[in-house]
């Protein structure tokens, strides 16, 4: 433990890491991982997962109807909303691949199974949080 703080403390020093460089966690996962550090069992780790998902998916609808209502051209619209209903099918067919890959039984399994639908639904929820906010920059 010594030698890998030491190793940490090299490679700032070394290379000026800033604070700045750093990633930040977003506020869900912080959230995700008090709600894992606070008990390990089974059916903890299970409704920490599913809040998660939960709250991404929230903020996923949010920034889609964010992005929605300030989109001008009717052409703009018809496209994201394409786009979504082609994201949703995507969402769809892979929670059927990862219940079909990883169905097993075990705790690590439904784990996976769990980071990775959260993972799909952060990452379009963050997407849409990112077009929304170059949209803003641009005046549109």
């Amino acid at each position: 433990m010594k030698t890998t703080i030491l190793l940490f403390c090299f490679i700032i020093f070394q290379f000026g890491v800033n604070a700045q460089d750093l990633p930040v966690q977003h506020p869900i996962d912080k959230t995700f991982t008090e709600c894992q550090a606070r008990d390990t069992s089974a059916g903890n780790l299970y409704n920490c997962a599913f809040e998660a998902y939960a709250s991404w998916d929230r903020l996923m609808d949010k920034e889609y109807k964010k992005l929605i209502k300030n989109l001008k051209a009717d052409k703009d619209k018809s496209a994201m909303k394409a786009a979504q209903i082609s994201w949703v099918a995507y969402r769809d067919n892979e929670f059927r691949a990862y219940d079909n890959m990883f169905n097993k039984p075990g705790q690590y399994w439904t784990r996976l199974r769990a980071l990775g639908r959260i993972d799909i639904v952060r990452t379009r929820a963050l997407q849409l949080q990112q077009y929304n906010e170059n949209l803003s920059k641009r005046g549109h």
